[in-house]
């Protein structure tokens, strides 16, 4: 079950991962419509994916929060399948707010420990490194949350809270060539090209250039 709330977007919120929340963390992991994104090509086992929490997200140069949706909002939302999708299509789903599209209700949960029937977790964001002059930030959200408007309030609250919260100059980012929605969502952003890896990583039967970004403090403040 997520832990207490840290920090808060328009319409999710950034809760601290438990040890319990292997079971959730894990879909990362093992879902292709997610770990493709994110370059995950070896699964973990449950009791991988808690040793993980325990010697990576709870280390002092991690920053890894579960994105939650709070109150009536994280059962109510109208959640669109990604079955069939294509890999380009494997993605957090990063777009913008649609209209009509129901704000969460600020005061729907305490930012104490959470109910089962108060948050509801749809993804995850890290940002490594953040004792180092530059943070490397990934995040994810389940395919039933795609396209709906969370992956940019997801990013958006974990860069705010990355430069709020340590010293680093600088983050940095990445995405693979045939990720175009996530790419798109760092551009807008802000964030710019500075290289491009070509076929770094072999993908459900193919290699896939990776395309990193960058953001200086300066250009979010």
């Amino acid at each position: 079950m997520p832990g207490p709330v840290v920090t808060e977007g328009e319409r999710v919120v950034f809760r601290t991962v438990e040890r319990d929340d292997a079971a959730f963390v894990q879909r990362s992991c093992t879902d292709p419509r997610i770990r493709y994104s994110l370059g995950a090509i070896h699964h973990r086992s449950r009791a991988q994916q808690e040793e993980g929490i325990e010697e990576w997200m709870e280390s002092e140069e991690v920053a890894s929060f579960l994105a939650c949706i709070d109150g009536a909002a994280g059962t109510g939302a109208n959640r669109s399948s990604s079955e069939g999708r294509s890999p380009s299509d494997r993605s957090s789903g990063p777009s913008p707010r649609e209209d009509g599209d129901e704000p969460r209700d600020a005061e729907a949960a305490p930012s104490g420990h959470a109910e089962d029937r108060e948050t509801t977790p749809i993804g995850g964001f890290n940002a490594r490194h953040v004792d180092g002059d530059r943070a490397w930030l990934s995040y994810w959200l389940l395919p039933e949350y795609h396209g709906e408007g969370y992956g940019r309030d997801v990013a958006e609250t974990g860069i705010d809270y990355v430069f709020e919260t340590y010293g680093v100059h600088g983050l940095t980012a990445g995405a693979y060539e045939f990720n175009d929605a996530s790419r798109g969502l760092l551009e807008s952003l802000g964030f710019t090209q500075v290289a491009r890896r070509r076929e770094s990583r072999y993908i459900d039967g193919d290699y896939y250039d990776e395309v990193r970004y960058d953001l200086l403090r300066r250009e979010w403040e």
